[in-house]
């Protein structure tokens, strides 16, 4: 059988640098894991195959190498390469009275093997699993020090979701981040001509015989697979010259921003700003300004999964506050040199009494100093009604929205006035609690040590924080650097809503929120992350005090000494 050539493996190709890191962090315990993507522009290309042949090399060569999780396939030689090799068994769960086999994540990482292979990194993992996505679970592998071999095909990139839709007409609801892909420490780039690949449909080598007519009349046509395979090698190009280029450097010239809104059409504008950025190799952010208006329950949801998306894609999110939405946007993107603004605008028509006022984008072009302004037209809902959410002269939880200049006032005056590692947590945890009325529970990095725990007045007894459970999803936290719990995509199960107080990269500490009460909206967690990096700066000034601190000592105590051994002569 003639399968699909690995036109491009980076990990054939030593880097210097990277042989250099290697030596001083080989024998580390504690060292990252390597992620190895098997990359390919459709189904039937040939990328399990070749990661099973690539195992079984390693396997020859004394590595520890476990299968975790392949895909079933009907092509009996790819299942075929599956023997020989370990196999981790999988995990049996039950869904709407079916039981589905799904991979074992805590099994691999109690096996611990030096590399582990999971198919179908953009696979949705079953409900009541751990993580909701596979490359979650991938992601806690590389944590915990195992090297992965995986396999993705092009259409599930984040970044080009969209663009995929436009030329297949389908839209691909399985994605992962663009960060995974780009950070990936190895891609190999399975190729195979377009016409092969055609051949092994009319086969039935790659989909059952009912299935095929259907493929190929839909996603699988000669004109799509082509163009996928020109996509596939052009983001392959692109990592390359990212990676290796001077480009690797992010452009100090080149800032993008991309407006941020509770509209089905937001999610069009990060993916393009996504692209841009990774062509300006720049620094991009997602902007959203919040306004006295009422957002309802599904425009809320919307725009939290906007910012999370912003956040999968890159970017940074930042949320300010006013009623022009144009000056406000002008204004930031002219004090932090902004040079690309990008914004939607749909194609439905203006109602009469909005029919002579200016446009939002003349409006933002005449306040912009010098950025270009990018226009994207939202053609997937051209024609349907986008309901605005409606001004509100006062609303029930607004309060927090205007309390909130004086609430981070209040927070950063009090933590300058406060002293002590334990008097900085339990004053946190003490205002946090009265603001929100829930109970807060706060970790620092020795998990070995009891969290710190404040109940607040209002909330049901949240003794469940002191639990075995929460205190593994705090861990979790930690280990991942990564928001988990309620709320989240990760441990959804948990009762409360775990986030990371980070600087500089490092775990400080682990901040937990009771969500008995109800999930935290979207005001809360906005409001819960600003006040995270005013903690951060906090304990980050703290420690450094108590170095400082603990050099004075130092250095008394070899002054005491010195002066002891002059006296002595």
């Amino acid at each position: 059988m003639k399968e699909g050539k690995i036109m491009y493996d980076e990990s054939e190709r030593p880097n210097p640098d990277e042989l250099l890191r290697q030596i001083g962090t080989e024998e580390a315990p504690d060292r990252m894991g390597k992620l190895k993507i098997f990359f390919g522009y459709s189904a039937g290309v040939g990328k399990t195959y070749a990661m099973l042949r690539a195992a079984h090399d390693c396997l020859d060569s004394g590595i520890d190498v476990v299968v975790g999780y392949i895909e079933p396939h009907t092509r009996a030689e790819t299942m075929k390469l599956v023997e020989g090799l370990p196999v981790l068994p999988t995990r049996q769960v039950s869904y709407k009275n079916i039981v589905l086999n799904e991979f074992d994540l805590d099994g691999a990482l109690k096996r611990h093997p030096q590399l582990i292979l999971v198919d179908e990194l953009a696979h949705t993992n079953a409900p009541g699993v751990r993580n909701k996505k596979r490359y979650q679970d991938v992601e806690e592998l590389l944590n915990a020090g195992i090297d992965v071999y995986t396999t993705v095909n092009v259409q599930h990139l984040e970044s080009l979701n969209d663009i995929i839709k436009d030329i297949t007409h389908i839209e691909v609801r399985e994605t992962i981040p663009d960060y995974i892909f780009d950070k990936a420490d190895s891609v190999a780039l399975v190729d195979i001509e377009p016409e092969e690949l055609l051949k092994r449909f009319e086969e039935g080598k790659i989909y059952r015989p009912e299935r095929v007519v259907t493929a190929m009349n839909n996603f699988f046509t000669r004109q799509n697979l082509s163009t996928l395979r020109e996509i596939s090698m052009r983001r392959t190009a692109d990592r390359i010259y990212g990676r290796d280029g001077k480009a690797m450097e992010k452009s100090v010239s080149e800032r993008l921003l991309v407006l941020l809104s509770p509209s089905p059409s937001s999610a069009k504008n990060l993916r393009v700003g996504a692209r841009m950025a990774e062509a300006y190799h720049a620094k991009w952010e997602a902007l959203y300004v919040e306004t006295r208006t009422k957002l309802t329950p599904e425009q809320g949801k919307l725009l939290r999964d906007n910012m999370n998306l912003a956040e999968q894609l890159g970017a940074e999110v930042v949320t300010m506050y006013g009623e022009n939405l144009a000056e406000v946007v002008a204004a930031h993107a002219n004090l932090t040199g902004v040079t690309n603004v990008i914004i939607g605008k749909t194609r439905n028509k203006k109602h009469l009494k909005d029919f002579f006022k200016e446009d939002f984008e003349d409006q933002l072009i005449g306040l912009l100093k010098s950025a270009e302004l990018h226009i994207i037209p939202d053609s997937d809902n051209a024609g349907t009604k986008y309901k605005r959410p409606a001004k509100q002269g006062s609303r029930k939880d607004f309060g927090l929205l205007e309390q909130r200049t004086q609430i981070l006032y209040e927070i950063s005056k009090k933590l300058l006035a406060t002293r002590g590692l334990m008097n900085i947590i339990s004053g946190m945890n003490e205002y946090i609690s009265r603001i929100l009325e829930r109970s807060v529970i706060f970790y620092l990095p020795d998990m070995n040590e009891p969290g710190v725990f404040w109940q607040a007045e209002f909330d049901q007894d949240a003794s469940f924080l002191l639990g075995d459970d929460e205190k593994a999803v705090a861990k979790w936290v930690l280990l991942n650097k990564k928001r988990a719990g309620a709320g989240t995509d990760t441990l959804m199960g948990a009762g409360a809503f775990y986030m990371p107080i980070m600087s500089q990269g490092a775990v400080l500490g682990v901040m937990g929120v009771s969500c008995r009460k109800g999930l935290l909206s979207q005001d809360q967690r906005m409001l819960l992350r600003m006040i995270a990096s005013q903690i951060a700066m906090a304990l980050e000034r703290q420690r450094l005090s108590d170095e400082q601190l603990k050099y004075n000592l130092e250095l008394q105590r070899e002054k005491l000494k010195e002066d002891w051994m002059k006296n002595q002569e």
